[in-house]
């Protein structure tokens, strides 16, 4: 992830970043954050619009997502 925001740039990545996370969970809401803890950016944790249930977290700092089953 690093060495794509030197490459590309911050904007690209996020851009970049929030259309994986369009694919992987779709539409969604913010539910909570928190710090993560492998990089110290914000962890975000997603709800479902619609049913309110928690569908994913995911870390735009390291580039990590956990989609919910």
């Amino acid at each position: 992830m690093l060495f794509l925001r030197k490459l590309l740039g911050r904007d690209l990545v996020e851009v970049a970043f929030e259309f994986i996370l369009d694919v992987v969970f779709g539409p969604r809401e913010v539910f909570h954050d928190m710090e993560c803890s492998v990089c110290g950016h914000y962890e975000i944790y997603y709800i479902n619009p619609i049913t309110k249930k928690q569908i994913g977290r995911a870390c735009s700092g390291c580039g990590f997502f956990q989609k919910f089953e």
